[in-house]
């Protein structure tokens, strides 16, 4: 039995599925900032700062250091949040798509889901991006790493996947559809 689903549903639903993955890799690894002092390498993330000396590394976790002030802590939780945003919002689309296709409340709630998800991630990086001499050793230059990079695409994946489901409720059955089986 063949059932259809809505092309730019999905193209979103794997938009969202993308941007979740992006998300968890920069909100896991300890890559936000990379300072690099001449014989010393520090990267530094959420979770763990890492220090590479002489081909020698070593991660400790932030908490208790300098660097685990109100600001940091706030950028946590909304990371935190714009990860739990993204997981949920992948749920609901594809609660959507696949099981839940009549349903409108859901579809509303995987668009909402989907826009906090982008605020939250944005709220976190612009703390991180505000504070950022606060995380950094004077005299030497702070650049931002991958982390940094993955969450913010993640976020734009986000918006993209959010305005394609807006287009998909406002013109619903006039957009072409894909038959499943």
């Amino acid at each position: 039995m063949a059932v259809e689903l809505s092309k730019i549903l999905l193209i979103s639903f794997i938009l969202i599925l993308i941007a979740f993955f992006f998300d968890l890799i920069g909100f896991a690894t300890p890559n936000y900032v990379t300072i690099d002092a001449t014989v010393v390498e520090v990267n530094g993330g959420l979770w763990k700062i890492c220090t590479t000396t002489q081909g020698v590394k070593v991660c400790a976790d932030i908490s208790g250091t300098v660097v685990d002030e109100d600001w940091f802590r706030a950028c946590r939780v909304m990371s935190v949040f714009g990860f739990i945003s993204l997981l949920a919002a992948a749920v609901l689309t594809g609660l959507k798509l696949f099981l839940l296709r009549e349903m409108k409340p859901v579809f509303f709630a995987a668009i909402g889901t989907t826009f906090a998800a982008a605020f939250f991630i944005l709220v976190a990086n612009s703390l991180y991006a505000a504070n950022r001499d606060d995380v950094s050793i004077t005299g030497f230059t702070t650049n931002y790493g991958f982390s940094y990079g993955l969450t913010l695409t993640a976020m734009c994946f986000a918006v993209v996947a959010g305005i394609i489901m807006i287009v998909d409720l406002f013109m619903g059955t006039k957009l072409p559809k894909v038959q499943s089986n």
